[in-house]
């Protein structure tokens, strides 16, 4: 993939996240959560055409029922070219949850839990990246080598799509909602004519956003540099740039879980200096497995290529 495209696609979820968070904090009856898009729009939307008239009905029922039918039809058109495998007899399933998801988001008085959004597409999306991971370890069991690094440069770029995913909804886009809350909470000074500051605290919550987004916005970097030697490995695992690019990802690693431990040892002891000014306080214990074992994995694989490659001079010397 070109990179100003994937920039591109980055920059549009990034503003897709925030302005969703925005929608949500405006019009939460139509935006409740992420995991209910698109759903509870879509009821939504086919709720108003039913009730609108025949005419309007008649185009919400076939709306309803060409929605519902994409999973299936899609597993038709596999089964067409010969293409299927195991995990496509999910796509059935998908079709028929799809029926249920959107019926009880068109009519969600008739679900029983006060909020249907969270379950029914909570469900469908976990019955999805079900369906979609059996389907990669299909598709890549039997796999050679070059389809392998493609497929492993995908995943990789996919995982970058998650971290902007994070950073810009669960870091940023939860900033208003603890805003709010700070402001909600001390509403009853404002009963006595009394007037908190505030200033101090959000300047806090802004500093915790940007702290948990450090670390995902870090390992950005770090997936660019593994798919940098991906890339040299896929053209010469024993060239010199496959040596250098592996040795660069394990210093990044090392550079990485440097600079968010600090920030957040940073941040914690500030937030305990300016305790006194503060009307809300944050306090997260993590000790970061994962990244210390991806750390140590970076570092054993520079150590593997720059071995086989000395490995590789050696036979050629003997040769």
């Amino acid at each position: 993939m070109e990179r100003k495209l994937l920039f591109a696609l980055l920059a549009a979820e990034a503003v897709f996240c925030l302005l969703f968070s925005f929608l949500q904090a405006r019009f939460s009856g139509w935006f409740s959560t992420l995991v209910a898009f698109p759903f509870e729009q879509i009821g939504a939307g086919l709720r108003v055409l039913s009730l609108s008239g025949g005419i309007g009905n008649g185009i919400a029922v076939v709306l309803y029922i060409v929605l519902s039918l994409i999973p299936a039809v899609l597993f038709l058109r596999l089964r067409q070219r010969e293409e299927t495998c195991k995990a496509d007899f999910l796509l059935p399933v998908l079709s028929v949850l799809l029926f249920a998801v959107l019926y009880f988001m068109v009519n969600p008085g008739l679900f029983s839990t006060p909020r249907p959004g969270d379950l029914l597409g909570g469900t469908f999306y976990s019955v999805l990246c079900g369906y979609l991971v059996l389907r990669v370890l299909s598709r890549w069991r039997n796999a050679d080598t070059e389809q392998l690094y493609h497929g492993l440069c995908v995943l990789l770029y996919l995982l970058i799509v998650f971290f902007v995913f994070v950073i810009f909804s669960g870091c940023f886009g939860s900033l208003p909602g603890a805003i709010r809350s700070v402001q909600e909470s001390n509403q009853a000074d404002l009963i006595y004519d009394m007037e908190p500051e505030l200033t101090m605290t959000y300047v806090f919550l802004v500093l915790k956003s940007v702290v948990d987004a450090l670390p995902y916005g870090l390992d950005i970097l770090v997936t660019f540099a593994a798919v940098r030697l991906l890339d040299a490995l896929k053209a010469d695992r024993y060239s010199e740039a496959a040596v250098a690019a592996s040795e660069h990802l394990s210093k990044l690693c090392a550079r990485v879980l440097t600079i968010s431990v600090l920030a957040d040892i940073g941040y914690h002891l500030l937030q305990l200096i300016a305790s006194g000014e503060l009307l809300s306080t944050a306090v997260d214990i993590s000790f970061p497995l994962f990244s210390v074992a991806f750390v140590l994995t970076a570092l054993l694989l520079a150590r593997y290529v720059r071995e086989n490659q000395q490995l590789k001079r050696d036979n050629d010397l003997f040769i």
